[in-house]
């Protein structure tokens, strides 16, 4: 099941928390230019519509990025290209199949949920972050 984004605010605070910079309103995201036919494109998406999006990522040291879609139920698509040199210094930031930033992503939104009800602690132990919440 692929990760739900809603909140472009808990997107942008994951993005800082990797090093990234999430670029609004910027229609275009960098590729590598043309689909090849050798991977089957997104789920949706037409050749036509790669490299369009709603808004942009911004992934240190890499010349592609990763675009925003804002899809029609208004919740958000990732979608990058992972091939290549390029797609791994993607990986290298935000993981493979961007799983650093979904889990960035996911602590950010849980904890502006719950910030005004309860209060929440972060730890980072190794690999793994720990949420605390005090009800």
């Amino acid at each position: 099941m692929e990760l739900i984004i809603d909140d472009l605010e808990s997107l942008e605070l994951a993005c800082k928390r990797l090093g990234c910079t999430l670029i609004k309103d910027q229609k275009t995201y960098k590729w590598y230019g043309t689909h090849v036919g050798d991977y089957p494109l997104p789920e949706g998406m037409k050749k036509e519509d790669m490299g369009k999006c709603t808004h942009a990522i911004k992934v240190p040291n890499a010349s592609w990025e990763v675009g925003i879609i804002e899809q029609k139920d208004k919740k958000f698509k990732l979608i990058y290209d992972f091939y290549g040199e390029e797609g791994r210094k993607i990986h290298n930031v935000c993981g493979k199949e961007l799983g650093k930033l979904k889990q960035a992503y996911t602590v950010e939104h849980l904890k502006k949920k719950i910030k005004d009800k309860k209060k929440a602690k972060e730890e980072i132990i190794g690999k793994k972050i720990r949420l605390t919440i005090e009800v």
